[in-house]
């Protein structure tokens, strides 16, 4: 079972349902593996950051995804020292499931433990990932880094939103659209009601 959940979370299946339907049992069902897993150290749980009770999965150390995406699968090929062709057969799957979530996680502490002093001048709050809905397209933008500012501007008001921001790994330059589309994030956000005006 706990191989199961190691599993479908390298696979990208973050949160409880998508997890327990990968696994063909019910949510009830993983709580405690899940919880087990957690103070081994083996995941992490990440909650959306402006969604509370959105929890999301991931894999603690990128050795433990790339033994379950590439060395588990591979066993017999990599047994019969085929490892070459094991490792050029899997570079989309190293870059999108191992180097780009574990280069999420660097981001965000990064975030965390530097950027209130380097970049923002000012304290944060919770530093996370969330999705935000954009109804005019029909679908969710997942955002990677969205920092929150430490305490809400009035009694009563959500935490400003001071950061948002992606965490890329691939070797591809970053280009204009890229910055388009953070902007549009911050004028989702913004139409909600959440303060995420440019500082």
């Amino acid at each position: 079972l706990y191989h199961s959940i190691l599993d479908a979370i390298s696979r990208g299946e973050r949160t409880p349902s998508r997890i327990a339907a990968r696994l063909g049992r019910s949510e009830g069902a993983l709580r405690h593996p899940l919880h087990l897993l957690e103070e081994a150290g083996f995941v992490d749980k990440t909650e959306d950051v402006l969604r509370q009770r959105h929890a999301m999965w991931t894999i603690a150390d990128p050795i433990v995804r790339l033994a379950h995406l590439l060395i588990r699968p591979n066993v017999s090929l990599l047994e019969d020292r085929r490892a070459l062709q094991v490792w050029r057969a899997a570079q989309a799957t190293f870059s999108a499931q191992i180097l780009g979530p574990h280069f999420e996680q660097l981001c965000r502490r990064w975030v965390r433990q530097h950027a209130a002093s380097e970049l923002l001048g000012t304290g944060l709050g919770a530093v996370g990932p969330t999705t935000v809905a954009d109804l005019g397209q029909r679908t969710q933008m997942e955002l990677d880094v969205v920092a929150l500012s430490a305490e809400p501007l009035l009694a009563g008001h959500s935490a400003s939103v001071l950061l948002v921001g992606e965490a890329k790994s691939g070797v591809a330059p970053r280009t204009l659209g890229d910055l388009y589309r953070l902007e549009r994030a911050r004028a989702l956000l913004t139409a909600t009601g959440r303060c995420a005006a440019s500082q």
